[in-house]
Formats: C-alpha cells, structure tokens, sequence
C-alpha cells in the first residue's frame, strides 16, 4: 500500500529553482575579491550545506566568512535574474495546495535571500526554514524534527523532496520519506527514488 502523505518538504536550490548559474557567477566574483584558489566546481560539490559549512569545507578562513557572505550576497542579488523557476513548480504547489496538502521550503539558503528569491518568483508555502531558523542545519534532522512537531504530523506521513545526499542523509536520519528529483545538482545511492518530473510522486504515494 503506498503511504499517506500530509506534509511534503521541498528543498530549494536544485528542486524548485535553478540556481547554479547565479551561484557561479556570485563565487567567481567572491574568488577574485579575497583571491581564493578553490573553483566553483570545488564549491558545487558542497551545495546542500549551509553557507559558513561550504567555506568550512574550502578551508576558508574564518575571519572573512561574515565579509564573503556580505559580498557574495549582494553579487546573488545583482544577478537574481539568472535564476530560472524549474518547470511545473507553480502548478504542482497549486496542486498540493488543492489537495490540502501542507508545503514546506527547507533550504541551506540563508533567510534573507531565500525571502527574497520566492518573493521574486512569487512561491509561497506553509513554511519556510533556513539554517537561521534552526539549532542545527543539514544533514542534521533537527529541521525535520521541527517540522514534525510544527504540524503535529507523524514523520510516515511526511515526503522530503531533495537533490544532494545531505538531502537524503537529513530524511533517513529523520525517518521520513525521501524522494530525489534528477534534475538537480547532486548525486545519491542507486537505491533511492528518483523523478524526472513532480507528478511523478504520486507513483510512489497517495496525495
């Protein structure tokens, strides 16, 4: 029997936009800046974590994160319009909303950006959760964990909907379902579910 789902949990970069070309240039401009050596493709394979981790990962100093952040932000939102919404996120939110199915956003964007970003595209949803709003970010299940109890929702009956391990490490660490799409930019174990497009996920469960 396929599971009840009530709550699907939509990552952001990778899922419901296409970010990569902003973030690229945004790098390259942060790279030139404060000469750093690693490459976006060395920054691309940590996508999924929140923003400090990434620097963390790069062996960045500390000392300049708050400054890179800063400038990396200010390039993001100077180039907003290199962002493209994937195709049907519009009308499969519309859906799950006349379906009475509750939509959550939990993103490793920071808050400011990530406001700005779905105000740009118009998306909205029952919940949005940035690294900001939590005690520990991803892969840690702590979001999900809060989601749960948010909506007094039994995690069976919870769909996380991402692109990265860190994604799918954060939903099995939770205990609830994961589901990845194949258009985004990371990479997972075979065994998992993979969609080519959103309506996909009622093969799996019941909407």
């Amino acid at each position: 029997m396929k599971p009840i789902i009530q709550l699907i949990v939509f990552d952001l970069d990778g899922v419901l936009i296409n970010s990569e070309g902003n973030m690229k240039l945004s790098w390259n401009h942060i790279r030139k800046i404060y000469h750093i050596k690693q490459n976006f493709n060395m920054y691309k394979k940590y996508i999924g974590l929140a923003f400090y981790e990434i620097l963390r990962k790069l062996k960045i100093k500390p000392e300049y994160f708050s400054c890179i952040k800063k400038d990396y932000n200010s390039n993001s939102f100077k180039h907003i319009n290199k962002i493209r919404l994937y195709k049907n996120v519009r009308s499969y939110l519309k859906y799950l909303k006349k379906k009475k199915i509750l939509t959550c956003i939990f993103t490793s964007k920071d808050r400011y950006r990530t406001k700005k970003i779905l105000k740009y595209f118009n998306i909205a949803c029952n919940l949005t959760l940035s690294p900001e709003d939590l005690r520990f970010p991803k892969p840690n299940p702590y979001g999900i964990n809060y989601i749960s109890k948010r909506f007094n929702i039994k995690k069976n009956n919870i769909l996380y909907v991402g692109d990265t391990k860190f994604d799918y490490d954060c939903a099995k660490k939770a205990g609830v379902h994961y589901i990845n799409v194949k258009w985004g930019y990371g990479k997972v174990p075979k065994k998992v579910f993979q969609i080519k497009k959103f309506s996909s996920i009622n093969k799996y469960f019941l909407i």
